[in-house]
């Protein structure tokens, strides 16, 4: 079954042996992304990520579940709502997927 998947690639800080590690979050079996981005602002603010969290309950899981699937009342049972905030004025990312997997990227030497 093919599935949508949400691929971020981020630099995290705190591994053993690195300053920054980079990694590919992937948020999996995706079924809504809201983003709300100002693009220069982001690239203004190194594209950094200022927070980010995921909640099972959510005011937006509520409303998706009211507005758009009203007719499926347990659709977003098994789902979770991740947030994205970027360093103001970057704006912000939402996605609601049934779960998360991190994949180490290959550094790629010149």
């Amino acid at each position: 079954m093919n599935l949508d998947e949400v691929h971020l690639d981020v630099e995290l800080r705190g591994m053993p042996g690195h300053e920054l590690t980079p990694i590919s979050v992937v948020l999996e079996d995706a079924v809504f992304l809201l983003s709300d981005i100002d693009l220069q602002g982001k690239r203004e603010c190194a594209d950094d990520i200022s927070s980010a969290k995921c909640e099972a309950k959510t005011d937006l899981m509520t409303k998706l579940q009211k507005d758009r699937l009203k007719y499926s009342p347990n659709a977003l049972e098994e789902y979770f709502h991740f947030s994205f905030y970027l360093i103001p004025p970057g704006g912000t990312l939402d996605v609601v997927a049934s779960g998360f997997r991190l994949e180490n990227q290959a550094r790629i030497g010149l």
